[in-house]
């Protein structure tokens, strides 16, 4: 089983956009082709998380083949995403972009200068959150 991890920020967690994106990426990487979708959003990953932190996340991407990442609806490229991408792309390991519109491209790495800090991460998410659910 290839093990494919979904990187993408909490504020894309139990909406339309991310059912959406599942389904995309199932499409592309279908179970009955060996392919297993491994998605942080979870209760038994928030548990983790809250103790152990980005490590925890780290970890599990340590145990996957690649990731397939997407940014927020403006482009920017919140510090936990950007974390999780490294994990993968300095084992060499293969790194899919996915678009808002639900492209899929191979062999892209966020642009450095949309990567966000932990703070200004935070604030997307509070901002993203906040607005009415399409």
């Amino acid at each position: 089983m290839t093990r494919i991890y979904f990187a993408h920020a909490v504020s894309d967690y139990n909406t339309d956009w991310e059912r959406a994106a599942l389904a995309r990426i199932n499409e592309m990487f279908p179970a009955h082709a060996g392919f297993d979708i491994v998605n942080p959003n979870g209760e038994e990953h928030d548990a983790a998380y809250k103790e152990q932190g980005m490590a925890y996340f780290h970890d599990l991407c340590k145990g996957c083949d690649g990731v397939i990442w997407a940014p927020f609806p403006d482009d920017s490229v919140g510090a936990g995403v950007y974390s999780e991408v490294t994990v993968f792309a300095s084992s060499g390991k293969t790194v899919y972009a996915l678009d808002r519109a639900l492209g899929i491209a191979q062999n892209v790495k966020p642009d450095l200068t949309k990567v966000l800090d932990v703070e200004g991460t935070r604030a997307k998410i509070r901002h993203y959150r906040s607005l009415p659910q399409v």
